[in-house]
């Protein structure tokens, strides 16, 4: 039995071709779901807090709720726009940091940006326990890290599906919400183990997630900031370019070990 797909986006311009089991739905989430409670196994959110009002998630939340079947799942992923770096290179003077927090100023009372550090705590509110939740540091290029240990070389290189936020429904009607987040799976060869020394193998998981992410990071400097950062921010459309482009090459940039990463 093939597996019935929901897409549903408030862009209403449609792609020419779909797969068999893929129904687009053109909608505003900001409002409350159309779909009959009980109708889905799963329910996935991805990155919406620029687009759901900060005064919706509550209700967006229990939508979710009501429309998953006993024995279902919800999954929920958001990312926080706050440029950090590893070594600490990264300053307030960097155009990438004065894009995050211009990004975060832009869009403050109308959208919460930081609702991924909250959701655990409005799951609960909404009727979802046993939460878990991770926070996974997202760079934004291949960037290089050391092994410190040698000799665990043959699992170190090995990484799991990491659990980030997650909910079920059980059979007995409680809603254990559960998210998922895949991480690349790499294995370190013994080839590589005699190639180097412990002080320069490079960690493939961290460098393989940012090389994944570099270009999701480098459409999107430019793609969500443009409208924030000229209507509400009262920017030309020149300053915005150049800001963008000048974080563009900082994000691109290994040196910096640039990463999105929510405060604890």
């Amino acid at each position: 039995m093939l597996v019935q797909v929901i897409a549903i986006d408030i862009y209403p311009f449609q792609p020419e071709t779909v797969p068999e089991n893929l129904y687009l739905q053109v909608d505003d989430l900001n409002n409350r779901f159309t779909f009959q409670a009980h109708n889905f196994d799963l329910v996935h959110s991805r990155l919406m807090a620029a687009a759901i009002h900060a005064n919706r998630w509550a209700g967006y939340l229990q939508d979710m709720l009501r429309v998953v079947r006993p024995g279902g799942w919800c999954q929920l992923v958001e990312l926080y726009h706050n440029a950090q770096s590893d070594n600490g290179r990264l300053t307030n003077d960097h155009a990438l940091r004065q894009w995050s927090s211009s990004y975060v100023q832009s869009l403050n009372g109308l959208k919460d940006l930081r609702i991924a550090l909250r959701l655990p705590a409005m799951m609960r509110a909404a009727g979802f326990v046993e939460i878990e939740y991770r926070m996974i540091p997202l760079h934004t290029c291949g960037v290089s890290f050391r092994f410190h240990n040698v000799k665990n070389l043959d699992t170190m290189g090995q990484f799991p599906n990491q659990h980030v936020l997650t909910s079920r429904l059980g059979n007995n009607d409680l809603f254990h919400v559960e998210r998922l987040v895949h991480v690349v799976k790499r294995s370190v060869n013994s080839d590589c183990a005699e190639k180097h020394t412990s002080n320069s193998l490079t960690d493939p998981r961290e460098h393989d997630i940012g090389t994944a992410n570099r270009e999701n990071v480098q459409q999107f400097l430019g793609s969500i900031a443009v409208y924030p950062f000229t209507e509400r921010l009262g920017m030309s459309i020149q300053d915005v370019q150049l800001l963008v482009a000048q974080a563009r090459r900082e994000a691109d940039d290994p040196a910096l070990k640039v990463k999105a990463n929510p405060e604890r």
